[in-house]
């Protein structure tokens, strides 16, 4: 039931999101605020950190352009686990407090993973954001997890064009096995499925799961790739059957 909650016009939806300004880039903040756009409105915009540090002295300019409140957490043993309690304790606050139909929390760190348990657990939407490295039992526990990698290619080494070729060739590949375990779970023959349903069940089986990952901007266009799979388009709806002989 909660993975509806992305089908039920999310534009209108009220979500807070909260950054962990010690393992999150500044300069993914546009791209961060244009991801959640379309789940829904950032009616809530914190960022937390040591704002009195040298190092997080770059977000200044960045966090008054995207109207972000900065929330201070002193470092008073030296330990970033301060900025995960604040954010944490402040996610609490705003759980009970506030009208709220979702959570995004940027952050790669596997500290936030019962936080976003305990979101799921009262039904709200839970959007992550964080590297590609950031544990699986953080990612898992989102409803859905974005990679800031696929987002943008800011601080991300250049790839040779022939890495690029040769992982086009294994595209195909895995656009079969993926898609095809998400429409086996759906139909038991080759009927027609709604693409949005298989986009949900993507999601249900793979809370990280994001074509960009693949190497496709769109699902439609993986599907396409797929070579056993085709898009039928009927009305206004687009749907998904494996291809016969």
């Amino acid at each position: 039931m909660i993975r509806d909650i992305k089908d039920q016009n999310l534009k209108l939806s009220a979500l807070a999101v909260l950054i962990d300004g010690d393992n999150t880039s500044y300069r993914c903040l546009n791209e961060i605020f244009n991801e959640v756009s379309k789940y829904g409105i950032a009616t809530i915009r914190r960022a937390y950190g040591d704002w009195t540090s040298q190092e997080l002295a770059p977000w200044k300019e960045f966090l008054q352009e995207y109207a972000v409140h900065p929330s201070q957490q002193f470092r008073n043993v030296g330990s970033k686990n301060c900025t995960d309690s604040s954010l944490i304790i402040e996610a609490m606050d705003i759980l009970y407090n506030e009208k709220i139909d979702g959570i995004v929390i940027v952050s790669s760190d596997s500290d936030y993973t019962r936080l976003a348990t305990r979101y799921r657990e009262e039904g709200l939407f839970v959007l992550g954001v964080g590297r590609k490295q950031t544990p699986k039992p953080f990612v898992n526990a989102c409803i859905e997890f974005v990679y800031i990698e696929n987002l943008t290619d800011q601080d991300l080494p250049d790839v040779k064009n022939k890495e690029i070729v040769a992982t086009k060739n294994s595209h195909s590949i895995k656009a079969r096995k993926i898609l095809g375990g998400a429409y086996d779970k759906i139909s038991e023959s080759n009927e027609l499925v709604l693409l949005s349903k298989i986009s949900n069940m993507l999601h249900n089986m793979n809370p990280d799961f994001d074509p960009r990952t693949h190497g496709y901007s769109k699902l439609s266009k993986m599907v396409e790739d797929s070579d056993v799979f085709e898009l039928v388009r009927k009305k206004n709806n687009i749907y998904m059957r494996r291809v016969t002989a």
